[in-house]
């Protein structure tokens, strides 16, 4: 009897942790004011107040991470467009910073205690 349920159940709970995991984007709060309306290839179009706009957290309509710009509904109902530089999202973007090789001042057996700020990420920086 457990053998069959166990895959069940373990199915189950894969699925489950996958649909919370898949949370819509919201607009937390504005940075400027009024912002700038851009149409979907990030163009200018004009500004808006953000009390024309429903209060944070505000549901992303549409979200174009190519050109990093969010769809919104206004108040009026209109759909318009906004940078995402304008705005704090609850999603948030990971930037991969290269690893930089560092000139070697001395032999190849010392150690040094620092990273230089590159983390431990980078190769040469493992604890030793």
């Amino acid at each position: 009897m457990i053998k069959k349920v166990l895959p069940v159940l373990s199915l189950i709970l894969c699925v489950n942790a996958y649909a919370d995991s898949a949370d819509p984007v919201k607009i937390l709060s504005f940075n400027i004011d009024p912002l700038e309306i851009v149409d979907a290839t990030g163009a200018y179009i004009g500004d808006i107040s953000q009390s024309e706009l429903p209060s944070p957290e505000i549901l992303v309509e549409e979200f174009n991470r190519d050109e990093e710009l969010v769809q919104i509904k206004a108040l009026d109902g209109s759909l318009i467009w906004l940078d995402t530089y304008y705005v704090n999202l609850s999603e948030t973007k990971d930037v991969d910073i290269p690893c930089t090789v560092l000139a070697q001042a001395k032999d190849s057996k010392s150690v040094e205690a620092g990273t230089m700020g590159f983390g431990n990420n980078c190769p040469g920086s493992e604890e030793q």
